[in-house]
């Protein structure tokens, strides 16, 4: 079975020397976001504070075989519609 290293940055780039192995790159890819998602809920109070998050799935040749980037923000982007009590529709 292929190995697949989970590369992260969060502001500070942290690379995966273990790995893990996956049949194939649908399921590394598939755990990519359950990885991802579990960051989010149980992990990461950083996140916050980097406010740019990726995850970078490589196969042991070399070849990246996935990247996830999320932003983080306590704000809403400038061109958000609704406004705190403001009628949303």
């Amino acid at each position: 079975m292929p190995r697949y290293y989970f590369h992260t940055r969060d502001g500070h780039p942290s690379l995966d020397e273990v790995g893990a192995e996956f049949p194939d790159d649908a399921a590394a890819r598939a755990e990519a976001v359950t990885t991802l998602g579990e960051l989010f809920r149980y992990g990461a109070p950083d996140i916050w504070r980097a406010g740019d998050f990726t995850l970078v799935v490589q196969e042991e040749g070399g070849r990246i075989v996935a990247v996830l980037a999320t932003s983080t923000s306590t704000s809403p982007p400038p061109d958000w519609p609704w406004r705190p009590g403001q009628p949303q529709g």
